[in-house]
């Protein structure tokens, strides 16, 4: 009898120990989390900051938004930054608006003195059409072209009109310093730019327009002498590249902004892409643009 009950003890010791050996299994598999596929391995649309370290790109700064402002992905796209020569996107929102294409704009000796020197492209005395000036301005991002402007209706009404409109547009972080992005004090933030180019993809399209021009000629009215023009925008010709502007200086490094549009990205709709505080912005375009969810 004692025996009998010491077996029926043995089993079941050994059926608890089995169970507890089954239930520490059973918790472990089911707590390992599945590894997911490739079509399930993207970084969902509201992480918006992890992605850029697997991206190894050189930018400070990029965003990558819906083309109604929304945004997608993006690291550091509050961060302040010298907008450099994106700096004539709002150069050209505000000429469009308060000034008429044909306002006459002269190169002046003061034109060239405020950017610093001699322009290759352009001739001190000649006097330009506005669309002609922005036409140069926004394909070669001519300097002295942006200052002309400027100077025509007066840069400090100018320069109040830019900021004036960046407000108006919740763009809060945004200051202009100038019409040519050449002080550093003209500086602004990728989610700012976002909102600029939304814009004028809404309301002002003929300035993206005018960026996706590749080469051509501007002519003075007072001069029979034309200026051949190339676009210094490397994504200028691609089929893809709806419009944007690039910008360089020494503490900005390379800028972009551009509108863009891919039939594997954003469900064929057009997206906008910036980087600021870029050594390779091209490189760096195409590496934030593989990490967008598809």
């Amino acid at each position: 009898m004692k025996s009998t009950k010491n077996v029926g003890l043995i089993v079941v010791a050994v059926f608890l120990l089995a169970a507890a050996a089954f239930y520490k299994l059973g918790v472990h598999h089911f707590s390992t989390p599945k590894e997911p596929s490739s079509a399930q391995a993207v970084v969902p649309a509201e992480v918006t900051s992890t992605i850029d370290t697997p991206l190894n790109i050189t930018a400070e700064a990029y965003g990558v938004y819906n083309i109604n402002g929304a945004e997608i992905i993006g690291n550091n796209v509050n961060k302040m930054w010298p907008l450099a020569s994106v700096t004539k996107l709002m150069t050209a929102e505000i000429a469009t608006s308060f000034m008429a294409s044909d306002t006459p704009v002269a190169i002046t000796s003061s034109t060239m003195s405020e950017i610093g020197g001699n322009d290759p492209r352009v001739r001190i005395g000649e006097v330009y059409s506005l669309s002609q000036m922005l036409k140069l301005m926004l394909v070669m991002s001519d300097n002295a072209a942006a200052q002309a402007i400027a100077d025509t209706y007066g840069t400090p009404q100018f320069i109040a009109a830019m900021n004036a409109k960046a407000k108006s547009l919740g763009m809060n972080e945004t200051n202009y310093a100038d019409s040519v992005g050449l002080s550093n004090q003209s500086a602004g933030t990728i989610a700012d730019m976002a909102k600029l180019v939304s814009y004028l993809w809404s309301s002002n399209k003929s300035i993206l327009d005018t960026t996706t021009i590749t080469t051509g000629y501007v002519q003075p009215e007072n001069s029979n002498v034309k200026h051949f023009i190339i676009n210094i925008d490397q994504l200028s010709g691609h089929p893809d590249f709806l419009g944007g502007k690039t910008g360089t200086t020494p503490d900005a490094k390379d800028n972009i902004v551009a509108v863009l549009k891919r039939d594997n990205i954003n469900n064929g709709e057009p997206f906008i892409i910036a980087v600021f505080g870029s050594t390779s912005r091209y490189s760096d375009v195409d590496k934030i643009i593989s990490a967008i969810p598809k």
